[in-house]
């Protein structure tokens, strides 16, 4: 089970309105912090995804 802070990159792309392309780049670029719980599994903060709705990438 996944803990409820967390939420998936699919879901992350969709509330931003990006493509995964997107959200991919900005991961590799250090702007969208990732927690790994293991090669497939790749999840956002709930908290980071408020933080760049708000902030914006910069």
């Amino acid at each position: 089970m996944v803990d409820e802070s967390l939420i998936t990159l699919d879901e992350v792309a969709e509330r931003l309105g990006i493509s995964r392309v997107t959200l991919w780049r900005w991961v590799k670029d250090g702007k969208v912090p990732v927690v790994k719980l293991s090669q497939r599994k790749i999840y956002v903060r709930k908290v980071e995804l408020e933080k760049l709705m708000t902030e914006g990438t910069k």
